[in-house]
């Protein structure tokens, strides 16, 4: 487990603003005049991981007919108007919705961008981790050496009494989920699907942001404030899962 005090290397920070900006892409789901945002990655060269709660409505509905593409590589501008659209299969490549996962495929096309396979290793969760995304449709964005939170830690448990009293029945399911973590991220809210990517030897995704928890930060001290408090989903556990659900699609990828 990497120690608190190491800092991240400046050129792994070099690598993630340009080398890996053509791995994370902004998704968008169209309906109407509705559009909704949020984060992917490459983890094959036409396959995208994201979340499933944000295609589930869509997906479970024969009805809905919406447009989904994906952006890659742009950064520090917001204006995507231009920018080419890589568009998906209707059906998705793997569904996991107890993970909050879904594994998109992109129809073929010319000039594909040049992106690099981020999950070459699944390590265990670190104790910091830095995400890249989209948050609110903005260009990408980063998080800095972001905690993940120890089960007993104070917010941990503050947020796991919380929500219990909320949902008395169910509990909260975020923080004693075995298949996930809290981190603080900071990243801010709209950051769903963005990767937590690790300085190994060869550049990593720990985990993967599923959900934020806004209601909770309304009961922390203003002290605890500084961070927005999210899920993620760890790769280990997409691993466990995908060896036995799809082992075709597993060796692919990992």
């Amino acid at each position: 487990m990497m120690s608190a005090k190491v800092a991240i290397p400046v050129s792994f920070i070099e690598d993630i603003c340009y080398k890996y900006s053509n791995s994370i892409c902004q998704i968008s789901i169209v309906e109407g005049h509705r559009e909704t945002q949020i984060t992917g990655f490459l983890v094959g060269r036409d396959l995208v991981m994201s979340v499933y709660h944000v295609f589930h409505e869509i997906l479970e509905c024969s009805t809905k007919r919406a447009k989904t593409y994906a952006i890659f590589g742009f950064k520090g501008n917001s204006l995507t108007v231009g920018l080419k659209q890589y568009y998906f299969y209707d059906s998705p490549a793997y569904i996991n919705a107890d993970l909050d996962v879904i594994i998109l495929q992109l129809k073929p096309d010319y000039g594909l961008p040049n992106g690099c396979t981020l999950l070459r290793e699944r390590p265990s969760p670190y104790q910091k981790i830095t995400f890249v995304g989209h948050p609110n449709g903005e260009p990408q964005k980063m998080a800095l050496e972001c905690p993940i939170l120890s089960p007993d830690h104070r917010i941990v448990m503050e947020s796991y009494d919380y929500f219990h009293r909320q949902n008395a029945q169910g509990g909260f399911d975020g923080v004693r989920d075995p298949n996930s973590v809290l981190v603080q991220s900071g990243i801010g809210n709209g950051a769903a699907g963005s990767p937590g990517i690790v300085p190994t030897e060869h550049t990593a995704v720990a985990c993967m942001l599923t959900t934020g928890y806004p209601t909770f930060r309304s009961q922390l001290a203003p002290q605890d404030l500084n961070h927005t408090f999210e899920k993620a989903v760890t790769m280990h556990s997409l691993y466990k899962y995908l060896k036995n659900d799809n082992p075709r699609l597993c060796f692919s990828i990992f």
